[in-house]
């Protein structure tokens, strides 16, 4: 989806930033132990290589697919991202490529979680996930920068984010989460670039012009509480990321299935309707009582059953 999108473009400015004193920590085939090295000339061109059993996770082959750290070019150096890719002898409806969310989050460790939660759904289809940039064994290694949080870095129980990526990201770098919301997402203070102090105080506005249609079936309090917006209000100043280019107006004619939870706060429905009236053969799921995870939490797992039907 565009917001989704976007988020990656604002992702891939915040890690050009972050380059310096940073090396990327390149996978070994077979999804082995990250090793460094020097990308040869002849790996200048991306392509899957190194394919073999992915260890640890049966019916599943590892490989390596090699991009530029900065894909807009400004930043020099490459990256190797793992892919896993399903063991089936034949895959006749296609390949299902399942990208993990986040932003920050890796793919290939939750291979095998996501298939099992798919089950007859992936029946003809060969699932592959890989480890988007900045995740995973194949993350940016920032070693200056790891190590135990700073001194109040945590206080009041709020996430006072210290700008930092921790090493490279195996299960959700916060880091690299925390970066590309808060450039990303239009926030009650402004852009990225407004101070910190003067953040609390344009919250407080926003949430007293809040009115009770806007914010049920919750408060004002919850909006105020939001973990987006808690975490971005102490997050460091940076500069706004350059405009990305003008959204389409329509989505591809090709089916496309949208699902939403009525309560959810990270992606409100909203944003779903949104999206589904730009695809002329799009369907909007909502799962009324779900909140953020609709697949995975919502009691008797409606839409786990309509993207059977989807993908049947």
């Amino acid at each position: 989806m565009r917001n989704a999108t976007l988020r990656g473009l604002a992702a891939a400015a915040v890690l050009a930033g972050l380059v310096s004193g940073c090396t990327s920590t390149p996978s070994r085939p077979g999804g082995g132990p990250p090793a460094r090295e020097q990308a040869s000339p002849a790996q200048e061109h991306a392509g899957l290589h190194g394919a073999g059993p992915c260890p640890g996770m049966p019916g599943f082959s590892c490989g390596s697919l090699n991009v530029r750290l900065d894909p807009f070019g400004s930043a020099p150096g490459r990256l190797s991202l793992r892919v896993a890719m399903s063991d089936v002898a034949s895959a006749p409806r296609g390949v299902l490529v399942f990208l993990t969310g986040g932003p920050g989050q890796p793919g290939v460790p939750f291979a095998p979680r996501l298939a099992g939660r798919l089950g007859p759904a992936l029946r003809g289809y060969r699932l592959v996930m890989f480890d988007q940039r900045g995740t995973g064994a194949g993350a940016l290694d920032c070693p200056a920068e790891r190590g135990p949080a700073p001194a109040g870095e945590h206080a009041a129980g709020r996430h006072r984010a210290a700008g930092r990526l921790r090493g490279p990201g195996l299960r959700l770098s916060q880091g690299l989460h925390a970066s590309t919301l808060c450039a990303d997402m239009p926030m009650p203070w402004g852009g990225p670039d407004t101070p910190v102090a003067a953040r609390p105080a344009a919250l407080a506005r926003a949430v007293a012009g809040l009115t009770t249609a806007q914010v049920w079936p919750f408060d004002r309090a919850t909006a105020a509480g939001n973990g987006f917006i808690q975490t971005c209000l102490y997050w460091p100043p940076a500069p706004a990321p350059a405009a990305a280019a003008a959204p389409r107006t329509e989505l591809p004619s090709v089916p496309v299935l949208l699902l939403a939870g009525g309560h959810d706060l990270s992606t409100p429905l909203a944003g779903a309707r949104a999206q589904a009236a730009l695809a002329p053969d799009g369907h909007l799921f909502v799962v009324p009582t779900a909140g953020h995870s609709v697949q995975s939490r919502a009691a008797g797992n409606p839409a786990e059953a309509e993207l059977a039907r989807f993908l049947g």
